[in-house]
């Protein structure tokens, strides 16, 4: 499994070699990381600020995508957060009710890194 984030990228072969990769922060205690497997699709993007996370997940190339849903909302359900793609100055807004804990977005990418599905463990709404 091929993981790409803001300060370099990393063939992972086993688990233990994903979830340390996934400790990666900048300065900020920021990240993004694009996750996938040798082929081009599917793959998933998991955006880090501090303790929270939002997914993405992409079946093929013409597939508008998968977002991570939490229904028991941690932030304001209503409210947006920062995050950050390319690089760590760029940021976008992400709903607040797409938003997980870090530790559930790596439960994700871990059974996504075995099944290379869309991982049942989190709620997903289809874009």
């Amino acid at each position: 499994m091929l993981i790409e984030h803001f300060t370099g990228k990393k063939e992972c072969d086993n688990i233990n070699e994903l979830k340390e990769v996934l400790k990666n922060r900048t300065e900020k205690g920021v990240n993004e990381f694009i996750i996938s497997p040798n082929e081009k699709f599917p793959y998933m993007i998991m955006g880090v600020n501090g303790i929270y996370a939002c997914l993405s997940y992409f079946r093929n190339e013409d597939d508008p995508g998968f977002s991570s849903v939490n229904a028991n909302p941690i932030l304001d359900s209503s409210g947006i957060s920062v995050f950050y793609t390319n690089t760590d100055n760029e940021e976008i807004e992400v709903a607040n009710y797409s938003i997980v804990e870090v530790e559930k977005a790596v439960s994700a990418v871990e059974e996504f890194f075995y099944t290379k599905q869309l991982p049942k463990c989190i709620e997903w709404e289809e874009l």
